[in-house]
């Protein structure tokens, strides 16, 4: 994936933001934006890290 690709996947996920936001009522700033994308990649993370422990000890079974 090259920097242009990586650029029109942002511009999607933010539309994206903005499409699902609007039918809240309100548009989310620059900062709220940021901050609910770098909450929703620790989201993220917890879940794929709870996953990796829950392999591991059914392994351990």
């Amino acid at each position: 994936m090259d920097i242009e690709q990586l650029r029109e996947m942002a511009v999607r996920v933010h539309d994206l933001y903005d499409e699902l936001n609007a039918r809240r009522g309100r548009l989310w700033t620059r900062e709220e934006f940021m901050l609910g994308m770098v909450g929703d990649v620790g989201d993220l993370a917890k879940l794929v890290m709870a996953d990796s422990i829950t392999v591991r000890l059914a392994e351990r079974s």
